[in-house]
């Protein structure tokens, strides 16, 4: 089954039954990619996000107490996040592609994100 290039949403194929239930899935896929908000406590280590967690939550929101900035590393694909940073502690997130450039969050910040799959970009923060 082929999906969509960057959030891994099924496409319906041509002799499926129930295409019904895929394009239900897709739907529900999109609008939590959106608008789902998921909670991440971070163990005082840097955090690689699996592609579910960043392909299915519109807003990540990051807890957990800090002893030094860490690195949150995206998989791979082109994505549109916005990331909280609700850490204890006072250190900075470090968002990054493995091998791309990365932006910081400062702690208590909010910020939209944007990935290329190699890049990531702060579109703005507040």
């Amino acid at each position: 089954m082929t999906t969509s290039p960057n959030l891994g949403i099924a496409h319906v194929a041509s002799n499926q039954n129930q295409k019904e239930v895929t394009i239900n899935d897709a739907v529900d896929a999109l609008d939590n990619a959106e608008n789902a908000v998921l909670g991440i406590t971070l163990s005082d280590a840097d955090y690689t996000l699996s592609a579910t967690e960043a392909n299915r939550n519109g807003l990540l929101v990051f807890t957990g107490t800090l002893t030094a900035a860490r690195t949150v590393t995206l998989p791979g694909n082109a994505r549109r996040i916005a990331v909280r940073n609700a850490t204890a502690g006072g250190f900075a997130l470090n968002f990054t592609y493995a091998g791309g450039t990365r932006v910081s969050v400062a702690n208590g910040r909010n910020a939209l994100l944007h990935g290329d799959g190699t890049n990531i970009y702060k579109l703005s923060e507040v």
